[in-house]
């Protein structure tokens, strides 16, 4: 018997166009939280905090939309300043502050610094350190020749990967499957950790195996990251991780990025669809996140004269989940773009339809079939539930359905389901609402469905509850 075949209900809740603030998808924060001030000076700090302000009165960015993410990244000479004394006080004030503010956190940890170089290619970077201090007295170190001051280690000794190695762990065995840690970058070797400067980890890639080993190893709920550099991203994608890319908007390399002079090597047309392809990272956004990092800042697109359309196609095009964006403003006639983007990155899910049984036996199941349809470009990667809400009067019970949302992928979701209905509910009408929420019940996404209340919950119709037999 099919439900059609029963008196039943059909609801089909009218669609929104609204921003939602979900999390794990949109815009992220960089070394910074929301309501925090914005970097309005065209430059930005590799070099994460480790001190902070108190927490303003207001989360709102001004120029720069809401986060759902903070992204952080911090050198491991200022990370472990002192060997095998980490600096938790800075990683638990990250998690809890971002909690406070709605956000989920996203970090990388850097093996050593980079130069300042040229402005062209390095833009006001200043000079990160090199190994800490401590590393020396352990392990043989050399001088790095283009950060006077730096020591780099040996990429292929033991002692590297016992002690870098070492730190990943200790970082994993403390924040692995925390619930506000939303993904982790594995970053392993040379300048940032970028894999070994643009062979990205071709010279090392027995080393490069062991190292993203130790993330794999070590960070087994939390979703992994692999940069989008040569080796290390082909393995790191094929050990399980998502990718990101950190020179989006990037069209020209020209010293003066002249947009009339397009037809030089640049990271979108010149490595992005590379690396992709010969890394069979197509897929990669199908079993964790993808992730874009601006090349520069907005306002620097803008004064330049590159094709937002075109960018954020590209974008789209690689199934991308969050985008961060420097925390510098976005120019004010890009304001309906940039919106549109947000809507469409990551996941959207819109509740088409449920039918359901018109009247329920008390104790007995609550039978409904529902279509979801998945509008955004990726799935939600996070671990949440579909949840039922039986309410009558001040009295309301959960109950949880086995459907997991973070295998909606885009396109249509379609589920039909008995469920058992909770001993408690009394005979008579009862409203019945849903949400995507906690295991403990708490609606933590929005569906993209006008009419979801303060709460969270999406109400969907008055069934009624009879005697049974």
């Amino acid at each position: 018997m099919l439900i059609y075949d029963v008196p039943h209900t059909i609801i089909r809740p009218p669609e929104s166009d609204a921003l939602l603030r979900n999390p794990g998808k949109g815009m992220s924060s960089y070394q910074r939280f929301n309501g925090d001030p914005l970097t309005t000076d065209g430059t930005w700090n590799d070099s994460g905090p480790r001190t902070f302000e108190p927490t303003p009165d207001s989360f709102e960015n001004g120029n720069y939309p809401h986060c759902s993410i903070a992204y952080f990244r911090w050198y491991w000479a200022h990370m472990e300043p002192e060997q095998g004394k980490c600096r938790w006080d800075v990683f638990d004030h990250v998690l809890a502050e971002g909690e406070k503010r709605g956000q989920m956190v996203h970090f990388c940890l850097m093996p050593i610094g980079g130069p300042k170089g040229t402005e062209a290619v390095f833009h006001n970077l200043e000079k990160g350190p090199g190994v800490p201090d401590w590393y020396a007295d352990v392990a043989e170190t050399r001088p790095d020749p283009h950060c006077a001051g730096n020591l780099l280690p040996s990429w292929d000794s033991d002692e590297y990967l016992q002690h870098f190695g070492g730190f990943i762990r200790a970082v994993g065995e403390r924040y692995d499957g925390h619930p506000n840690l939303f993904a982790v970058d594995v970053s392993i070797l040379d300048w940032w950790g970028e894999g070994g400067g643009v062979r990205g980890g071709e010279d090392f890639q027995t080393e490069a195996d062991r190292l993203i080993d130790c993330y794999v190893d070590s960070f087994r709920k939390t979703q992994l990251i692999s940069l989008i550099n040569g080796y290390q991203m082909g393995s790191g994608v094929g050990k399980g991780c998502g990718f990101r890319a950190d020179c989006l908007g990037e069209v020209t390399m020209h010293e003066d990025n002249d947009p009339a002079r397009p037809l030089c090597w640049n990271h979108m047309y010149n490595y992005y669809p590379m690396q992709v392809a010969q890394a069979n990272a197509g897929d990669a956004w199908r079993q964790a996140p993808v992730v874009l990092e601006a090349a520069w800042v907005p306002n620097y697109w803008f004064e330049k004269k590159f094709s937002i359309d075109w960018i954020i196609q590209q974008g789209l095009k690689y199934h991308v989940s969050t985008v961060m964006l420097k925390s510098a403003p976005i120019p004010d006639v890009w304001h309906d773009k940039m919106e549109s983007f947000l809507k469409r990155m990551g996941y959207r899910f819109v509740l088409r339809q449920m039918m359901a049984t018109q009247e329920l036996q008390a104790g007995g199941l609550f039978w409904y079939t529902m279509w979801v349809e998945n509008i955004g470009v990726a799935p939600i990667y996070l671990s949440y539930r579909l949840a039922f809400r039986f309410q009558q009067g001040d009295a309301s019970t959960i109950v949880m359905s086995p459907a997991r949302p973070e295998t909606w992928l885009p396109g249509d979701t379609w589920l039909d389901e008995k469920l058992p209905l909770p001993c408690e509910l009394q005979p008579g009408p009862v409203d019945v609402a849903v949400a995507i929420a906690s295991d403990a019940g708490a609606p933590k996404v929005q569906f993209a469905n006008q009419g979801t209340t303060a709460d969270g919950w999406l109400p969907m119709t008055s069934l009624t509850i009879v005697k049974n037999g």
